[in-house]
């Protein structure tokens, strides 16, 4: 199993990135992460991050690192947590939500 150690609770950031990078036997650097999606020819990366601003930042510098790849980049859906009302949803979260909308049905 590789150990995670978040920043901060519940996150997730560059150095833990870069710990699980170490502890699955890379080269311990984010280029061994590009190198081993293009020898493995990894067809998606789902990323599964808090939509925090460490988050956020790691997966702009994933998306940035693996922009010269064919790998498709996508991210785990954030917004209105089910079985919530919106009455007690802060305005981060309603758009954020209202940004990743999509047709219905």
């Amino acid at each position: 199993a590789v150990p995670f150690h978040p920043q901060e609770a519940h996150h997730c950031g560059p150095a833990s990135l870069l710990t699980m990078i170490e502890a699955s036997g890379a080269a311990g650097d984010y280029d061994s992460l590009v190198e081993r999606v293009k020898r493995l020819g990894v067809p998606e990366m789902v990323l599964a991050l808090s939509p925090t601003r460490e988050g956020e930042a790691t997966c702009r510098l994933i998306a940035t690192m693996l922009a010269d790849t064919d790998v498709t980049i996508t991210r785990l859906a954030y917004g209105i947590p089910l079985g919530s009302h919106l009455e007690y949803l802060d305005e981060g979260t309603l758009s954020l939500a209202l940004d990743h909308r999509r047709s219905f049905p």
